[in-house]
């Protein structure tokens, strides 16, 4: 091991050192990242007082498959530019980022290609701010291994400036959840925000999204554009614009089941503001207008 572990125990906090379960619930290494204090070298990002500068340093260190951490340090911001700007392509790897509110890690997508590939699987990316500084970023991250999770991965909007998509995924057991996204001007482009283009087993929950969209029926926040089986989406609230947008949308070919969501949205008809495809659906609600309560969409089963 490269000694990181040990780390852990040797480096005093103000309780104390850190406790023994610290360490016993990472079996593999451990590395910090802080682009404020870091350096990508060698004796560096073992210890978070020395960690590395950035995060593609760090994937660089850790070993598939054996439970290896990341950890971002509070304040830790990243300008990403180009296709591929950060590939995750360690299996098993956790981005755990620390820190609350403004001060958590931040990724800035500067190109309009900007975007993290995830081309490992088993790989968990959690506590993250994104937002980008150019219009018309097209595609956030791209999930091409199976069983990844993005857990409070959040997004925010900067003045005038929008992304056409956060995230594209086809691959199984792919998890979004605890996610708060942002963004009150419409991109220029027709958006599927969260697109789904395939796998088993997908999870979409406890998701807070408020996505301006153009008024398109191409336009969808949660976008399901090609077939995916045993799919579980559950309460998530979606608040969107565009008078013929249609919020969240499924495959007809899809299975699986879409509960307990509550969808608000600028379409002139209410009717199909939850398009469930294949999918069966419980107490989805819908509104289209303000000071009203939403209802079932679609109807009820007679």
């Amino acid at each position: 091991m490269p000694g990181s572990r040990t780390a852990l125990f040797s480096r005093r906090q103000p309780g104390g050192l850190f406790a023994i379960q610290d360490v016993a619930a990472h079996p593999g290494d451990i590395w910090f990242v802080c682009s404020v204090t870091g350096t990508d070298g060698a004796g560096y990002g073992v210890n978070p007082d020395a960690p590395f500068a950035t995060l593609s340093y760090a994937i660089g260190k850790a070993t598939a498959a054996k439970g290896d951490v990341i950890y971002l340090l509070p304040g830790h911001a990243e300008s990403l530019s180009g296709a591929a700007a950060i590939t995750v392509n360690v299996s098993g790897l956790s981005i755990i980022g620390l820190g609350n509110g403004a001060n958590r890690p931040t990724f800035t997508f500067h190109t309009t290609d900007a975007q993290v590939v995830v081309s490992a699987a088993d790989v968990l990316l959690k506590n993250i701010r994104c937002t980008v500084d150019v219009d018309e970023v097209v595609s956030l991250f791209s999930v091409t291994a199976a069983r990844v999770t993005f857990d409070t991965v959040d997004f925010f909007e900067t003045a005038s400036v929008q992304a056409i998509q956060f995230v594209t995924c086809g691959q199984d057991r792919f998890v979004v959840r605890n996610c708060t996204h942002l963004q009150a001007a419409a991109s220029a482009s027709n958006a599927k925000w969260i697109q789904i283009t395939g796998g088993v087993g997908v999870v979409i929950e406890d998701n807070d999204l408020e996505i301006a969209l153009t008024s398109n029926a191409a336009s969808q926040v949660i976008a399901n554009s090609a077939a995916a089986t045993n799919m579980r989406v559950r309460r998530n609230l979606v608040m969107c614009t565009g008078a013929a947008a249609v919020p969240v949308s499924f495959h007809a070919s899809s299975t699986g089941i879409a509960a307990d969501n509550r969808i608000t949205s600028g379409r002139t008809t209410l009717a199909g503001s939850i398009a469930l495809g294949g999918l069966y659906g419980a107490e989805n609600y819908a509104a289209h207008t303000a000071n009203k309560n939403g209802i079932l969409d679609p109807v009820a089963d007679a």
